[in-house]
């Protein structure tokens, strides 16, 4: 059988001492050898393997940060302290990588399943999630390890102006948790609905007024449009602090003042039901700052999104895209051995892609179609990778116009891994920088010191 090493050379790790592989492979039940292994995905293809290093955000093994965590280690992670310092704001991308699910659509999405939002404090580390009672503001369970990462500004604002964004984050993020409702159907029918800046504000403006205790303002957060899962969470949070300072001269007078009065109460973040929530520091803003767009710009509206959002949300040619290549790695591979593990990769996508968009009935066919060309081109060899992608983008999206619902676009928990792992290879879109911290693994599987 052909194993492509052209990938696997690229590998070679020198971790190997920090883990005990044993505990490893019991804990996860696969043979892993490296720690690349836990990083990677493997897929078995008929005339060969294909070994990529899908979690690796763009590092060599030996520069990968291996972080112990363990939730029995207090609430606050130990273990971390100095990794995430007291008023940072970090994400982890928690993800199955290391025993891929698997469910098609888990496969799309890169295996990344939550994203939470990492503070921290001066009593260690927190976290925010939605569902908001969701680990109880700790890391989960052993078997279920992460990617941290922290926002930082992109290197054009003063360091203490800075921490008043952060601050402004950090409170938008627990108004938001105590407010915002987790949709039912999160795993690809909960489309995202924020995309510009009006939006944005507008979005805010009903956080603080439900914050105030206006039912109207919290009854349209409870309608299904409004919903935020985990990912959508992160997103809205991080844009109003950057976006929407909650000051005196943004909101006026008397929303100012309603809205210190109920922070300095604190009676509302018992609607998280996040033991830990209330190590968080938050406050209106005394000082007035500027939004953000002080210092990248006005922004324009480009495919649909403002630009200046802190990530460019994914339509579905932008997922399925993302997942072929990170998946079979063409542009590493070459077009030979690339185009034709694609090829084969794509195929079995179509019924889990078929699901996600539910094209009308009478579209149907067309989406047959569409897809049938797809995989055609897909198969083909392309002088470079650009010209591939100049091939396959118009094709994705029209298939992704197919889609029933109203709202196109997402916020998957893959699409922040797919931004750090921009920012280590120097390909961000320069809103903000994101800072690797570490891998996290579960502090049972590295060996006693």
């Amino acid at each position: 059988m052909k194993i492509s090493d052209k990938l696997n050379n690229n590998l070679d790790s020198n971790q190997g001492e920090v883990l005990d592989f044993q505990k490893v492979r019991d804990l996860w039940g696969l043979d892993h050898q490296k720690t690349e292994d836990l990083f990677s995905t493997t897929t078995q293809f008929s005339t060969g393997v294909v070994k990529a290093p899908t979690h690796m955000v763009g590092l060599k093994s030996e520069d990968l940060v291996l972080l112990p965590y363990e939730s029995t280690d207090g609430p606050y992670h130990k273990s971390l302290v100095g990794k995430i310092e007291p008023g940072e704001i970090g994400i982890s991308i928690m993800h199955h990588s290391p025993i891929p699910d698997s469910n098609p659509k888990e496969s799309i999405k890169l295996q990344c399943t939550h994203i939470q939002l990492v503070m921290g404090v001066k009593a260690g580390v927190v976290t925010i999630n939605n569902p908001s009672k969701y680990l109880t503001g700790s890391f989960g369970d052993k078997s279920y390890p992460m990617i941290i990462s922290k926002i930082k500004s992109n290197g054009r604002v003063p360091g203490d102006l800075w921490t008043k964004y952060e601050k402004n984050i950090r409170t938008w993020a627990v108004i938001a948790n105590a407010f915002t409702v987790f949709p039912d159907d999160y795993n690809g029918s909960d489309p995202l609905k924020v995309r510009t800046e009006e939006q944005l504000i507008e979005f805010g403006n009903y956080v603080l007024e439900a914050l105030c205790g206006d039912e109207g303002a919290r009854e349209w957060l409870r309608h299904p449009n409004q919903h935020l899962y985990c990912a959508e969470l992160a997103f809205i949070a991080m844009n109003l602090g950057l976006y929407f300072p909650i000051s005196e001269m943004k909101i006026g007078s008397d929303l100012f003042s309603r809205v210190k009065a109920a922070l300095a109460e604190f009676d509302f973040v018992a609607k998280t039901q996040n033991p830990v929530i209330d190590q968080i520091e938050i406050s209106v803003a005394e000082e007035e700052f500027p939004s953000y767009s002080h210092f990248v710009g006005s922004g324009e509206i480009k495919d649909g999104f403002w630009s200046n959002l802190i990530v460019r949300p994914y339509f579905a040619s932008d997922m399925i895209e993302r997942f072929i290549q990170n998946v079979v790695p063409r542009n590493m591979l070459g077009e030979e051995e690339g185009s034709q593990f694609q090829k084969e990769l794509v195929k079995k996508i179509k019924l889990p892609l078929f699901e996600m968009l539910n094209p009308p009935e009478k579209m149907r066919d067309k989406f047959e179609s569409l897809f049938a060309d797809l995989v055609s081109i897909i198969g083909i060899e392309y002088r470079s990778y650009e010209e591939f992608r100049d091939a396959i983008e118009p094709r994705l999206i029209e298939i992704s116009k197919l889609a029933s619902h109203d709202g196109k676009a997402y916020i998957p928990p893959s699409l922040y891994l797919d931004e750090l792992t921009k920012n280590q290879t120097g390909k961000s879109n320069g809103i903000v920088r994101w800072e690797y911290v570490g891998h996290g693994i579960h502090k049972s599987v590295f060996k006693e010191s």
